[in-house]
């Protein structure tokens, strides 16, 4: 705040260099630093000190942005480079999250940031290995540094020609790539100094990253193929699939189907199940094949409004699925619905095993959830209070619904004959 209110640019009321923003734009008329710096008067900033168990950084400051914030801040005052730490907790990643994808298209394609990773000194499986590898083809860097702060936790290091701005933290939860990356809550105390910390980095040798798709295994890129009417969504991907995918396309004209296995922890909203059962109704099944679906339950504090939001009732979430799939999609479903983490494998992976012995595996790196839904006006609203309503608001969206790809970016899928 002191260095805002003094002003590199010198301007007589507020400009970019200090005090307008995106957050300030609104009130631009009504923002004077002269006018501030008199009423608080020379000694100010003697008053405004953090205590010293909050002093992470060499030269700490109080962050009173999100992370979020802090980062738009600096690149809207010139900064080139912005280097991320990822948490430790691996069984809290979700790489393929829509909110990562998001992230890293508007720094790397659409700000134009040299974007970094900063990754833990821990072992990382083949899964990470994966996306991490998809994350360096959209122009994201790997890092690795061997500095740790003596309290809180590391950030993101922010740089422009003028400055280096750090940023810390007393959690490391807000570090974890998933759907709540970067959002601080009332519990995180962000601290930031334009001070040097002192670290240095190495780029990440990828070289020897083993790579889990066999000779021949097939990577599929897609945005707006799929794009159409919900009901048929399931026959366009298996095309799509079959003409990438000989072998797979063979067995689908001359076997049928005698296992159905599918692994996703992030399955837990009606849209989702939508999109996903046209993926089931359209392979080429019998009475005799079983299907064994693993999703994971996390508990909600409030219940959802939309069909894309997530079940808050495991009960009920249990209950319409397996009636979707017994009833709406003729192929009864052997769910297993975990409630940890640790229980259920980050990979989203559907595997199809064939009558005939062959088997087949799916890889997708965002899951269906990389399509939207396309609705008649009203009906993306939906009521979780009562079952059999849920059923009927879920038909109707299938009926006369279309689905298409959310952003820019594409989704991809790895194909492998096991």
């Amino acid at each position: 705040v002191i260095g805002d209110l003094n002003c590199s640019s010198k301007s007589e009321d507020a400009c970019s260099t200090c005090l307008l923003d995106s957050n300030t734009r609104h009130d631009a008329n009504h923002l004077n630093r002269l006018v501030a710096i008199d009423w608080l008067g020379d000694a100010f900033g003697n008053f405004v000190s953090l205590p010293s168990n909050l002093c992470f950084l060499e030269c700490s400051e109080y962050c009173h942005e999100s992370i979020k914030e802090a980062i738009s801040h600096q690149i809207n005052k010139g900064a080139y480079s912005v280097k991320i730490w990822l948490s430790k907790d691996l069984n809290e990643w979700d790489l393929n999250s829509r909110h990562v994808h998001m992230f890293v298209y508007q720094m790397c394609q659409i700000n134009n940031v040299e974007l970094s990773f900063v990754l833990p000194n821990i072992a990382l499986s083949e899964i990470e290995h994966r996306v991490l590898r998809r994350y360096q083809e959209l122009g994201v860097t790997l890092l690795n540094t061997t500095k740790l702060l003596s309290s809180g936790t590391m950030v993101s290091l922010i740089e422009s020609e003028r400055e280096v701005i750090s940023i810390a933290s007393q959690s490391m939860n807000i570090l974890s790539p998933n759907s709540t990356w970067l959002e601080s809550n009332i519990d995180d105390m962000l601290v930031k100094s334009s001070a040097p910390q002192g670290f240095d980095f190495t780029e990440v040798d990828t070289s020897g990253w083993t790579n889990s798709e066999n000779e021949d295994g097939k990577r599929v890129e897609v945005s707006s193929e799929l794009n159409g009417e919900i009901k048929t969504f399931g026959d366009r991907f298996w095309t799509l699939i079959g003409d990438t995918f000989p072998s797979l396309k063979k067995d689908f004209e001359g076997s049928l189907l005698s296992e159905i296995k599918y692994t996703d922890r992030y399955l837990q909203s009606p849209w989702y199940i939508i999109l996903f059962g046209e993926l089931i109704r359209a392979l080429p099944r019998s009475v005799d094949t079983s299907f064994e679906l693993q999703t994971l339950f996390s508990i909600k504090l409030a219940n959802g409004k939309l069909i894309n939001h997530d079940w808050s009732d495991s009960n009920a979430m249990t209950e319409v699925m397996n009636l979707w799939f017994d009833k709406g999609i003729n192929v009864p479903c052997f769910l297993v619905l975990h409630d940890d983490k640790k229980q259920i494998s980050h990979r989203r992976e559907l595997v199809l095993k064939f009558e005939n012995g062959n088997e087949y595996s799916v890889g997708f790196d965002q899951g269906v959830g990389y399509w939207k839904h396309k609705l008649s006006q009203n009906s993306h609203y939906f009521d979780f209070s009562d079952v059999n309503t849920q059923l009927v608001q879920m038909y109707e969206a299938w009926d006369t619904g279309r689905v298409e790809n959310w952003f820019d970016w594409k989704t991809v899928l790895y194909l492998n004959k096991l």
